[in-house]
């Protein structure tokens, strides 16, 4: 999801000819992740999740073209947008696992993980790769947490479906 993301964004902030394929890409990754929550937790969670992981992607694209665009208000927005993101992705892990998802781990680490993809975006735009590239390597380890804490949640709450 981080690279797909990352491609994807920087085509934007580009106005390149590739942004189209590249958002097609991470859109098909979204479904597949949609599909996997889905499985677990139902049509109901999935078409929530689904809509929700899409805002997000729709957010971190505003902030890209507001990057090209040079628009500061349209900036604002998005990071407003996102950082409520990071409370409406607390809320809904936390009500699929309560007992595993803390609504404030999982805000801090959308928080942290939206300020990285930040800086995958201000550093492409300043021109400093390398550091839009650090930026995207380090988005990639933290999102590992995230994800290791929603399969421990999964595990714990439906043993059964994942025993040998």
């Amino acid at each position: 999801h981080v690279g797909l993301g990352s491609k994807a964004l920087r085509d934007v902030i580009d106005n390149a000819d590739s942004a189209s394929d590249s958002v097609a890409a991470l859109d098909k990754n979204t479904v597949a992740i949609s599909d996997l929550i889905g499985s677990v937790f139902g049509s109901s969670a999935r078409a929530d999740f689904i809509d929700l992981w899409r805002e997000h992607i729709v957010d971190f694209a505003r902030y890209a073209e507001a990057i090209r665009e040079d628009n500061d208000s349209l900036k604002e927005d998005a990071e407003d947008d996102l950082e409520q993101y990071a409370e409406d992705i607390a809320t809904f892990l936390n009500s699929a696992m309560p007992m595993t998802i803390q609504k404030k781990t999982v805000v801090a680490g959308a928080s942290e993980h939206r300020d990285l993809f930040f800086n995958i975006m201000d550093n492409w735009e300043d021109n400093d790769y390398d550091d839009s590239m650090d930026a995207q390597i380090k988005a990639a380890a933290q999102i590992k947490g995230i994800s290791d804490l929603i399969t421990k949640g999964i595990l714990e709450k439906f043993p059964a479906k994942f025993q040998n």
